[in-house]
């Protein structure tokens, strides 16, 4: 693949990216790869969309890569609410706190062994899907190798910029977004600098340099 690499004329950033893709596994490089090549394919009058969803995929495959306690696929929703329902059910039948006139008086023990269900059903689904800013921060914490939490702002501004970009590759992919070349260059070159910030970042020996991004970071928040 390294040759194959070699015949794209890679920039420096797609270089860089491609070559730590490499050292995370054959299958995030051969994606990045792969919608490298479509791109270039300008014969095909659909390279747009097959190169977004390559790169869609990549982002989508990338916290699988780094130990992230992702969203579980086995925790199963719908059977926890058929579940719950059938519980609900039952304390409808059971219960002394629902009368004509609607709910009222002190909780009984059937509304308070549901109360214990439902505690217990939001817990874990808490548990097995955690917030989107959950997911993207834990990302891009393992995608740097100091591993180190930057203020809420910076992070902030970095989930944003991630969901901007993957909304319009999800667009471009599902032909749902217009675009073009240059605009789909120009995003695909954002997400490149990102990633490749991400895994060799900088250090903030200075100070001054540090706080500049949290600036940016506070003015992307209040356009």
């Amino acid at each position: 693949m390294m040759e194959a690499n070699e015949a794209l004329k890679l920039s420096p950033p797609q270089r860089r990216l491609f070559e730590d893709l490499v050292l995370k596994g054959d299958q995030l490089a051969g994606m990045y790869f792969g919608a490298l090549s479509v791109l270039r394919q300008r014969e095909n009058p659909d390279f747009l969309a097959l190169a977004a969803h390559g790169i869609r995929e990549l982002m989508e495959k990338l916290p699988g890569h780094f130990d992230l306690p992702l969203r579980s696929k086995a925790y199963s929703l719908g059977n926890e609410v058929n579940q719950l329902d059938g519980q609900w059910l039952k304390t409808l039948a059971n219960t002394a706190c629902r009368g004509v006139g609607g709910w009222g008086g002190q909780i009984d023990r059937s509304i308070g062994t549901f109360l214990g269900t439902l505690e217990g059903f939001f817990e874990r689904y808490r548990q097995s899907r955690p917030t989107r800013r959950q997911e993207r921060v834990g990302l891009f914490r393992r995608l740097d190798p100091r591993g180190l939490p930057l203020p809420d702002v910076i992070e902030d501004s970095w989930v944003k910029q991630w969901d901007d970009l993957n909304g319009f590759f999800q667009g471009v992919a599902h032909h749902t977004r217009a675009t073009s070349v240059d605009e789909f260059s120009a995003r695909l070159a954002h997400l490149e600098q990102f990633l490749v910030d991400r895994l060799r970042p900088r250090t903030f020996e200075d100070h001054t340099a540090l706080d500049q991004l949290i600036r940016e970071g506070e003015a992307d928040d209040n356009p």
